[in-house]
């Protein structure tokens, strides 16, 4: 420790409040001197870390990857791409490298509750305001689907949207990126909100829809979408019409981005976010 910080030592200050360096760390990873461990599950491994003054995220592959190095150039290939966003409903993406073969993302934190929470504390949403959630969103999936070549999520759901307050206004912001899983969809969790062709490896924009109808389903009941599924001949499906007190204007809606083809959902998110549009101005 410098002489600046030592003052600290016995303190509970996580930070040197003189020289701003933190003062105490789990270790480094190339020039980010990692603070705490944020998340850690079977794919990726991400950590909050201080480097120049700045509190970042870094974001890795899980041990169980680490001998498999065609899914860290995946990651690191992916994450590379990540760079070049720019959109107020993403976070803001900062560098990526290499460590001893180890692919590393790092990224602006976003601090706020997620949606999941915001549900759980205060109750399901009204329509008007689940809309308008979705319209967010849309915007977001609409730009990570026009990049060239397209990005999709892959795990659009209520853990993963965090609500950023800027002044006097509120933004959702997508968070819960995993580079990789475009090609490799084992790296991301299967989930109710997971489109059933994903489960079998396809990831596309449709497959992202189909986790933003879910995710409205959750806004409107406050319920977890597990218990909206049956089993039918063709396995197990998502049964919008079980869901109750469903306006009728959005039934048809959820329906279609829930259908187990992807080629019977919406052509894109922009198409949703028209039809969105057309029920917003009407009492639903």
């Amino acid at each position: 420790l410098s002489e600046c910080c030592r003052q600290y030592v016995n303190s509970e200050q996580r930070f040197s409040l003189t020289c701003g360096k933190p003062l105490r760390t789990l270790g480094v990873a190339g020039d980010y001197h990692i603070i705490q461990l944020i998340q850690e599950d079977q794919s990726s491994l991400t950590q909050l870390a201080w480097k120049d003054g700045k509190t970042v995220l870094l974001k890795t592959l899980a041990s169980k990857w680490m001998g498999h190095p065609e899914v860290a150039e995946q990651f690191y290939q992916e994450a590379r791409r990540l760079l070049a966003l720019n959109h107020p409903t993403l976070p803001r993406f900062i560098d990526v490298f290499l460590l001893q073969g180890q692919p590393y993302l790092v990224m602006e934190p976003i601090f706020g509750q997620t949606l999941q929470h915001v549900v759980a504390k205060n109750g399901a949403f009204d329509p008007t305001e689940a809309i308008a959630i979705l319209l967010e969103i849309c915007g977001a999936l609409n730009y990570l689907h026009h990049q060239i070549p397209p990005i999709f999520h892959g795990a659009i759901q209520p853990a993963n949207l965090v609500q950023r307050i800027v002044a006097t206004t509120t933004q959702w912001v997508i968070t819960g990126f995993m580079p990789g899983s475009g090609v490799t969809p084992s790296l991301l969790a299967s989930t109710a909100y997971t489109a059933p062709e994903q489960k079998q490896g396809q990831v596309s924009f449709a497959a992202d829809l189909y986790s933003l109808g879910i995710t409205l389903v959750y806004l409107l009941t406050g319920k977890s979408p597990d218990g909206f599924y049956m089993q039918g001949e063709q396995g197990r499906s998502f049964d919008a019409a079980s869901v109750p007190n469903l306006p009728s204007e959005l039934l048809p809606i959820i329906q279609k981005l829930t259908n187990p083809q992807p080629e019977q959902r919406f052509a894109s998110a922009e198409e949703l976010a028209d039809a969105l549009q057309r029920i917003s101005s009407v009492q639903v």
